[in-house]
């Protein structure tokens, strides 16, 4: 219990009694207490004045990025322009769409779920426009005349010149993805892989590009769980896993079937008789008979970009970031344009890489930088 406090005066202790040896050793016991912090303080001042400099460069949460250049190059290519601090998604297949009125791509600032559809001056890199509010983005087209974006549940179209909205489709279903084929001309087909009752289907519509009607559109039932991943005039290829079916297009009949070794990601390559795909991420390239299914040739290397083709070369960034040109024949490397590398700094990077191709001009992103560069073939090949 604790005990209760007398109430009234107390007498100060005189001088001379024993009362005031104790307060005067805690008075000096007081003044030692405050000497030794003020002490500390003074010594702790200049110690965290260097300490940034003494902590190691992992302990940092941000590190300043140093731009890559071309530094070696059998390709013929010469580097135009560079622009820095750009942010570009990772799933998309291309993120980059080229012609000659412009480059563009959309732009995602750190940490923001809108992106800014951007166009450049494919010259001098200059900014042309901007258009921003893209989220949900799906994918981007050019027939060379306009942009067009799926995004937002909507296909959008916006010319390349000045940024103008030409068309807008109606809104699309949230619960499907919406697939831009490339090879763009009087119109542009949408590919769409959803699930129904009766198991998956395959949409395809088909808009015209100059002013948004939709003259088409088709549904086909997808052959397993896949999705379709490109088509030729006979023939559609689907995609499901590690495992890639070709069926007729006029009557759907199965044409064959390969095994391949990683899954199939963004759009492959048509030509010369074959489909050139990229399996995993990064993975070899793998050509195959368009008619039989049999592989002709495979490029070891890591790619970890889209692929574009010119003349007959199929041009990628390999995972170091060098762009090389795989001759369509023989599967051999044509050539290979090499860019100075990043140091490891520990941190987490963004291997986000991608090209598009323009007349003479290839661009090309390289997302551990947020670097596009445009470069120019200055000899042919």
């Amino acid at each position: 219990m604790n005990p209760v406090p007398i109430r009234g005066k107390k007498r100060p202790p005189s001088i001379g009694s024993k009362g005031w040896l104790p307060l005067f050793g805690w008075v000096l016991a007081g003044a030692a207490l405050l000497g030794l912090c003020l002490a500390i303080v003074a010594l702790a001042v200049p110690i965290v004045a260097v300490l940034p400099g003494l902590l190691p460069r992992e302990a940092a949460t941000t590190a300043p990025l140093i731009a890559r250049r071309l530094v070696s190059d059998t390709l013929g290519l010469r580097e135009a322009w560079s622009r820095s601090d750009l942010h570009l998604p990772s799933d998309l297949d291309p993120c980059v769409v080229a012609v000659d009125a412009g480059v563009a791509f959309v732009d995602f600032s750190p940490g923001s779920t809108e992106g800014d559809l951007t166009v450049l001056d494919v010259a001098s890199g200059n900014v042309r426009w901007v258009s921003g509010g893209h989220s949900t983005l799906f994918s981007l087209g050019t027939d060379g005349a306009h942009v067009f974006v799926a995004s937002n549940e909507r296909i959008r179209s916006y010319g390349m010149s000045d940024g103008a909205l030409v068309w807008e489709s109606e809104r699309l279903s949230a619960h499907a993805d919406y697939l831009i084929a490339p090879g763009i001309s009087a119109y542009l087909e949408v590919f769409t892989s959803s699930d129904s009752l009766e198991g998956r289907v395959e949409t395809i519509r088909r808009f015209n590009a100059d002013n948004g009607l939709l003259i088409s559109r088709d549904s086909m039932d997808i052959p397993g769980q896949g999705a379709l991943l490109t088509r030729s005039s006979g023939l559609n290829f689907w995609a499901e896993g590690e495992v890639l079916r070709a069926t007729h297009r006029a009557t759907g009949s199965a044409a064959w079937e390969a095994i391949l070794p990683g899954t199939m990601r963004g759009w492959p390559v048509l030509a010369g008789g074959l489909i050139i795909l990229r399996p995993g991420l990064p993975g070899p390239l793998v050509a195959l008979n368009q008619s039989t299914g049999a592989t002709e040739w495979v490029f070891d290397d890591p790619v970890a970009s889209n692929l574009a083709l010119r003349d007959r070369q199929v041009l990628a960034l390999l995972s170091s970031g060098d762009l090389v040109a795989v001759d369509i024949s023989s599967g051999t490397s044509a050539g290979v344009a090499s860019f100075s590398q990043v140091a490891d700094t520990g941190l987490s990077m963004d291997y986000t890489y991608c090209i598009a191709l323009s007349g003479t001009r290839i661009f090309v992103y390289l997302g551990d930088t947020a670097q596009l560069i445009a470069l120019e073939w200055v000899r042919d090949q």
